[in-house]
């Protein structure tokens, strides 16, 4: 069924990402696809590859950017907080950054047991660091963007906790409570992702009707003012 809505809202936000040239679209899309073929994986173990810890690294932290940018482009951040939009914009080239050194040394260093439990480590902290970032932004932005906030804000709770849960297993406080963690991804992170789908769906499409209808009042003003520069150019 999770996986049923998540193919349902990708093909549908393709559409309106091809229809309608949004950039919020395109990113949320994007966002989709990465979720849709992890919960692939979860479900079927195998999807015309294994998916291998390396791999899912390299799918999380696109994830992790891609949020990032959707974020900026749904809450139009650089037009009411340049500070927060620049922060974010690191935050990206930090993510990025960190997932090409983690696979080159990887590739480098196959050897190294030490090397890739310490870059794995760090992998899992970004698990923690990424979702109190994106926390930030979207309570951040309902300063300005109050609805699409709070079902941004309801979408995340779930996934957040779950993630950071599976991501404490690197602690070694963690190794008696295998059981629950297992419950937790296997059960109620098909949920969580589905809910964050559909309560993103809403707030993408709450957004674009509220940017129609501004790009409809604009364009009224515009043929008022082009009306009356008509009447007093013909007046005089």
């Amino acid at each position: 069924v999770a996986l049923g809505v998540l193919f349902g809202l990708l093909w549908y936000n393709i559409f309106l990402a091809i229809s309608t040239k949004e950039k919020m679209f395109l990113y949320f899309s994007l966002i989709m696809v990465l979720l849709t073929i992890l919960q692939t994986f979860s479900t079927y173990d195998r999807f015309f590859f294994f998916l291998t810890y390396n791999r899912v690294t390299i799918i999380t932290h696109l994830l992790f950017m891609t949020f990032l940018l959707f974020f900026e482009e749904l809450f139009s951040i650089r037009e009411h907080d340049k500070r927060l939009s620049s922060f974010n914009r690191v935050n990206i080239v930090v993510i990025g950054g960190y997932v090409v050194l983690f696979l080159l040394l990887k590739i480098l260093f196959p050897m190294a047991e030490r090397l890739h439990t310490t870059l794995n480590f760090i992998r899992e902290l970004f698990v923690f660091y990424t979702n109190a970032l994106f926390l930030y932004t979207i309570i951040r932005a309902m300063a300005w963007m109050k609805r699409e906030g709070i079902l941004l804000l309801v979408a995340f709770i779930p996934p957040a906790f779950t993630t950071s849960v599976n991501a404490l297993n690197i602690f070694p406080f963690m190794q008696g409570h295998e059981q629950f963690t297992t419950f937790l991804m296997q059960y109620n992170q098909p949920i969580g992702l589905s809910l964050q789908a559909i309560l993103f769906s809403l707030a993408v499409g709450n957004r674009y009707n509220r940017i129609k209808m501004e790009r409809q009042e604009a364009s009224r003003t515009q043929e008022l003012l082009s009306q009356r520069t008509r009447f007093f150019l013909n007046m005089s």
